[in-house]
């Protein structure tokens, strides 16, 4: 049996990778800062509350783990201009403690999520892995720094590290400020008139489940 960490087991890529690891018969402690809001009730599932800057509870629940999906971040974008330190800090530096406590445990690949945003603005479309990184926000530099760290850990270290840029997520138990949601609540709510913001924006839309299970395959 694998066994399997997700940090920001609680979020919303985290909560929908859980089930599927465990219907593919993975042993799965599911790790967040905070009490889960989609618990499963299941023998091969623990859930463990705490931060992934903490290296000694790392180092502790890292033993015998063969896979680590470190999803564990802060993602608003608006919230990361009031308090870029605290970004940096969960996201860049928690992400170095990730690396520390996997290289010392000996795990055999970490799968850092990381996200789009650190394109910044296309200067071509489709963007690709040749386009340039611009992050346009502290949060998007928080998660190319979190790049940066893991890559660091693989030239040097050897870390096997796979890292992910997923674009446009969407599905169950998504935040209520995702396009996705707005538009379905307008509808449930019986608008005849959908309201959108800027609609000349382009979009690669990818279902979250369908991401899942293309982080698991890699």
């Amino acid at each position: 049996m694998r066994k399997t960490l997700i940090t920001g087991a609680n979020g919303f890529i985290g909560s929908n990778l859980i089930p599927i690891l465990l219907n593919n018969g993975d042993k799965v402690i599911a790790f967040s800062v905070e009490e889960p809001k989609y618990k499963i009730i299941n023998d091969n599932i623990e859930y463990v509350i705490g931060d992934i800057r903490n290296e000694g509870l790392l180092l502790e629940l890292l033993k015998d783990i063969n896979v680590i999906y470190h999803l564990a971040a802060l993602a608003d974008v608006t919230l990361s201009y009031r308090d870029p330190n605290l970004y940096i800090d969960v996201n860049t530096v928690g992400t170095l403690s990730v690396c520390k406590a996997s290289l010392e445990s000996e795990v055999e690949r970490l799968i850092v999520v990381s996200s789009a945003a650190v394109y910044g603005e296309p200067y071509y479309l489709p963007i690709d892995e040749k386009h340039p990184l611009r992050p346009k926000s502290p949060y998007a530099a928080s998660k190319l720094g979190a790049e940066a760290v893991a890559l660091s850990y693989y030239y040097s270290q050897g870390l096997p590290i796979t890292i992910v840029r997923p674009f446009n997520t969407y599905g169950p138990n998504q935040g209520t400020n995702s396009v996705i949601s707005t538009i379905i609540n307008q509808a449930v709510a019986g608008k005849e008139t959908i309201e959108l913001g800027n609609v000349s924006v382009r979009r690669d839309f990818t279902y979250v489940s369908d991401l899942c299970n293309a982080i698991i395959h890699l």
